[in-house]
């Protein structure tokens, strides 16, 4: 490979040793203005930069929406890259138990589902994500992924009506990388996935005991069936310019992710038969022909990434337009919550001692307009209020966020996400209940070694 081609793509040293999801988290939580080998699940093509490659996550720590008392991480998954042929060459990767952005929003449905109608879809299980890329004289590349999840739940407890649910998703992604100059590249990407959750009825038989008389009662629903189909789709591009030998601009950025969710649900009675033969026809749950969840958001931004031998540091304004509607067509409710703004992220990492040790932080702030309504029947109600993400919270999408990583032997690498309140507590780090040092921790390993110019 050309020296002019590894700085153009980005491969340089920095990029190639410090790789990860933690990475990420630490310079301003996003990966749009940057280099790194989180980029192939948003564009497959790009595993061709970074094989062959062992990477996989611990965890991340239980943010406060989960449990602030979590001792153990969540979400852990790993990965490896091969790479196959000479000049033309051909990748294959595959990647267990990582959720997806799609995966996390099906999940947030399943809690305002269970709010609704007291059932609960399984959740996403045993995930698998398969990659494929070629590349022609290390100038054009094309890639596809295919995402999949399956999830089910048919188990039988006393105090529980029974049913069979499970859950099914797939995604699928393609992308395109060419080099079109010396100078100019494009990255270009975009996906359709679908979720689909069901619940059918079991009729099944539950003991029960009252005082001296026991017997046997029989449940049996008459559900037809409970749907809950999920669609996602998403699309990004970037348009890369060299300005100099470290100067990077991405410009413009262009990304799109939509979602949505459609609850039907047909028939769902349940019957009664005690043993003497009595007949109790109740609703078990209340009929509801459709509800709808759609969220979109729509960014369009400009950035730059400055690389040197032991810096990297980057900038992005992105203009932010994000839809979030549910409706009942029901009891013709309707509602909005909508803003319009501007999202700046940056992230910079200095390598030191070495350069076998790296510091790392960044930060993201927005500033938006928001347009809530609620519609009841004819009557509307609206809101303008002011949208920004917040200081410090313990989730993603706090303002400020901070990390260090370990070189070994310019191959193996760990990453580290540090927790907001380690400088205020490093007194009591090892007494009492301090919480978390580190949120976030990822390992790569690159078995060609890092490349240097």
């Amino acid at each position: 490979m050309k020296i002019n081609m590894i700085i153009f793509m980005g491969l340089s040293l920095t990029l190639q040793i410090f790789a990860s999801e933690s990475r990420i988290q630490a310079m301003g939580r996003t990966d749009d203005y940057m280099d790194d080998v989180i980029n192939i699940f948003f564009n497959p093509a790009l595993i061709l930069k970074y094989n062959p490659l062992l990477v996989g996550e611990v965890g991340r720590m239980a943010s406060h929406g989960d449990s602030i008392f979590s001792a153990q991480p969540i979400d852990p998954w790993y990965g490896g890259i091969v790479s196959l042929g000479g000049e033309t060459k051909i990748c294959l990767g595959l990647v267990i138990n990582r959720p997806n952005v799609f995966t996390r929003f099906v999940e947030s449905t399943f809690l305002d589902f269970k709010k609704e109608f007291f059932v609960v879809p399984p959740e996403i299980q045993s995930t698998g994500e398969g990659f494929v890329a070629i590349t022609v004289k290390n100038k054009y590349s094309v890639g596809g992924n295919i995402y999949t999840g399956f999830g089910r739940d048919n188990t039988l407890k006393n105090d529980e009506r029974a049913r069979d649910t499970w859950s099914v998703m797939i995604l699928g992604t393609g992308g395109l990388y060419a080099d079109l100059t010396d100078k100019f590249a494009i990255d270009v990407s975009g996906g359709l996935g679908n979720f689909f959750y069901a619940m059918e009825d079991i009729d099944s038989t539950v003991s029960w005991k009252s005082g001296l008389d026991s017997g046997f009662v029989n449940y049996s629903i008459g559900l037809e069936k409970i749907e809950l189909p999920a669609v996602s789709l998403f699309f990004r591009g970037k348009f890369k310019l060299k300005v100099t030998e470290h100067l990077i601009l991405m410009l413009p950025l262009v990304k799109l992710e939509q979602y949505g969710v459609n609850y039907q649900i047909k028939k769902f009675n349940q019957v009664k038969v005690d043993s003497s033969g009595l007949t109790t026809v109740r609703n078990a749950l209340p009929d509801v022909e459709k509800k709808v969840y759609t969220f979109q958001n729509l960014v369009l931004g400009m950035g730059f990434n400055w690389q040197d031998d032991v810096t990297d540091f980057y900038v992005g304004l992105n203009g932010v337009q994000r839809f979030d509607k549910r409706k009942n067509e029901n009891e013709d409710i309707e509602r909005a919550n909508d803003y319009f703004g501007f999202l700046l992220n940056f992230g910079i990492e200095r390598r030191i001692i070495w350069e076998w040790l790296a510091l790392r932080t960044g930060g993201q702030k927005l500033l938006a307009i928001g347009s809530r309504v609620t519609k009841v029947g004819n009557i509307e109600y609206k809101s303008n209020p002011l949208v920004t993400n917040p200081d410090s919270d313990g989730s993603e999408d706090d303002m400020l966020s901070m990390g260090l990583g370990i070189v070994v032997d310019n191959k193996l690498n760990l990453d580290f996400v540090i927790s907001e309140s380690f400088p205020f507590r490093m007194g009591s780090l090892f007494s009492g209940d301090v919480g978390n040092v580190f949120t976030r921790f990822s390992a790569t390993y690159n078995f060609g070694g890092a490349e240097k110019e």
